[in-house]
């Protein structure tokens, strides 16, 4: 009697064990602490709500995360005029219970410049309780072009981590609770960011010599170039006073050129001597070029003007010819040079024209001025000695 009986004390206790096993599933599911797993059976939960729409039915928890930018030597407060991209993967080496799969929002997210951006991801309706592991990732790759990046965008290798444990409420109904996190699921940080850098060149002019013509108007060609990224920021464009600029094959006075993905552009530039124009905000990298191209009494009237090049020690050239200049601090396509973080150049061209004034007297006529004066004085001389005599 006593065996029949320990055997079915046995029998019982394997039954228990085996319904507490069914009903916490095969996976380990239990949220990090403080996380709810549905239902209102943990109060003091530190999970944030989602917010109001953005809950998916049967969903609690945090269904988003946020994507910042720091911005490097910037003097308007900009960004890219650029979308975001992101993929979803299961993490390496991971299994989840079945291939169930969230989604972020379709590729084109746009955001909000320097601000905080709120990044929505969707979960998928669960069939099988258990632990999923996802991993979102920024693209690389501005959603405007499958080619080239954002110039002077360092995109963060930082990937969001998003934990969903999926079990049964109370009720018996299946509740997905997302746990989201970049660093450790501990520090519930919830923020990639990634950093964009900036500079600016200012472009002067000036002249110098006796005749340099300050009344003139100038014509001064900036030539922007990108390399390996496409620039999708806008650049500020601040004349000075008598200063105006236009872009590419514009005729109307600019003051910004336009984030579309340009690689290339222009800016022709006319102002007075003493002028300049500051070109703000250019991405890091950008190459540039500047020269001067014409001289003229009006921006309608201009003239090609001529550079010739002299020593310190010659007479200028065609000094009759108001286009005839000596020209210094060009910019040229072999100097490369390049924008730097938060780097304000400053380019001055310089139009240099000058003559020797003569003073009246010839050097080559001394030595026959100074034959005449001794001749003279030996004149005097000759006749002092003679009224002497008599």
């Amino acid at each position: 009697m006593k065996k029949i009986l320990a055997m079915l004390l046995a029998l019982a206790l394997v039954l228990v064990n085996v319904a507490a096993l069914a009903e916490n599933g095969d996976n380990d599911t239990n949220p990090p602490e403080n996380q709810t797993t549905g239902g209102d059976t943990n109060t003091e939960s530190n999970t944030p709500e989602a917010p109001a729409g953005d809950t998916a039915t049967g969903t609690k928890g945090h269904t988003y995360f946020y994507k910042t930018y720091t911005v490097d030597g910037n003097v308007n407060d900009i960004l890219p005029n650029q979308a975001l991209q992101f993929e979803v993967s299961v993490p390496t080496g991971v299994t989840n219970p079945d291939d169930s799969m969230i989604t972020v929002a379709a590729d084109g997210y746009t955001v909000d410049k320097l601000a905080e951006n709120q990044i929505d991801f969707t979960l998928p309706t669960y069939t099988k309780t258990g632990l999923y592991k996802y991993i979102i990732k920024e693209k690389t790759t501005n959603v405007a072009s499958s080619i080239n990046s954002t110039k002077a965008m360092t995109y963060s290798t930082d990937e969001v981590k998003v934990d969903v444990y999926v079990t049964y409420n109370n009720d018996g109904e299946i509740v997905a609770t997302p746990v989201v996190y970049v660093t450790n699921v501990e520090t519930k940080d919830d923020t990639i960011t990634n950093t964009y850098e900036v500079g600016s060149i200012k472009v002067g002019k000036s002249i110098s010599g006796s005749l340099a013509n300050a009344s003139k108007l100038f014509k001064i060609e900036v030539n922007l170039t990108s390399d390996n990224g496409q620039v999708w920021s806008d650049i500020t464009l601040v004349p000075g006073t008598g200063v105006t600029a236009t872009v590419d094959t514009g005729t109307t006075a600019a003051t910004s050129i336009v984030g579309d993905g340009w690689t290339t552009k222009n800016i022709t530039i006319i102002t007075p001597v003493d002028g300049e124009i500051d070109i703000q905000d250019i991405p890091v990298g950008v190459k540039y070029t500047i020269s001067e191209t014409g001289i003229g009494d009006t921006a309608e009237n201009m003239t090609t003007l001529k550079h010739i090049e002299q020593d310190a020690n010659t007479q200028m050239a065609n000094v009759n010819d108001d286009t005839a200049y000596y020209v210094t601090n060009e910019v040229a396509a072999s100097d490369n040079k390049m924008i730097a973080k938060g780097e304000n150049d400053k380019v001055t061209i310089n139009n240099y024209k000058d003559v020797t004034i003569p003073t009246g007297i010839e050097l080559d006529t001394i030595p026959y001025i100074l034959i005449l004066a001794v001749a003279m004085m030996g004149a005097v001389v000759l006749a002092s000695r003679k009224r002497r005599e008599e």
